[in-house]
């Protein structure tokens, strides 16, 4: 298993550089729209961001099992999408630009928590406690269908292969599973263990 992953992360190096270079290009563009916001932008965020913390302190009856089916709903729907676009070679521009997005939206909300936090302690927590175990898993998912469906529609393009394309297509497909468990996992992390972290901390937001 080892071996097997070392073969695997050997030969799509180049892949996953594309694939956390396009995802960091959305970070820092999603950091920057907050940090060059206009004053009048600046407040309807932070009012935004508030309005959700003050929620979340008042809310002391959070389903976990709530949040965890309609993030399994969601992020598997997301995943599908990605499996779709990834499997064509005019979706692969498409699969590109919403792991951008993702990268973007993870940024913006980051930053947003920051500029909106009096103390920046607080800031931090509430991004760990909210966001970072389940994007972890999550990221790591839409990183593998990435790479994956770049070497599928290589793999198409190139012709002298065409002849192991139902191997490549089984292949694709495996690899289209684990990302859905990992978004299960993700969805569990959000459902069952961030909600309780945010119940435990919430009070020192």
């Amino acid at each position: 298993m080892k071996e097997n992953l070392r073969y695997y992360f050997k030969n799509n190096i180049k892949e996953y550089i594309i694939i956390s270079i396009i995802f960091l290009i959305g970070i820092i563009i999603g950091v920057m729209v907050i940090n060059n916001s206009g004053e009048e932008q600046s407040e309807e965020v932070r009012g935004y961001v508030e309005s959700i913390i003050k929620n979340v302190k008042e809310e002391d009856n959070i389903d976990s099992n709530e949040v965890f089916l309609k993030k399994v709903k969601s992020n598997l729907s997301f995943i599908l999408l990605c499996g779709v676009l990834g499997s064509t070679i005019i979706g692969i521009p498409v699969l590109l630009i919403l792991i951008g997005y993702k990268g973007f939206s993870l940024g913006y909300t980051i930053s947003s928590i920051m500029a909106s936090s009096s103390e920046i302690n607080k800031g931090i927590w509430f991004s760990i406690c909210s966001l970072l175990l389940q994007n972890i898993f999550f990221i790591l998912a839409i990183f593998i269908i990435g790479v994956s469906g770049i070497n599928l529609c290589k793999y198409i393009i190139s012709r002298d292969k065409r002849e192991n394309i139902k191997f490549e297509i089984i292949k694709y497909i495996f690899f289209l599973l684990i990302a859905s468990c990992l978004v299960i996992i993700a969805s569990l992390a959000e459902g069952y263990i961030s909600v309780n972290l945010i119940k435990i901390f919430k009070k020192n937001f």
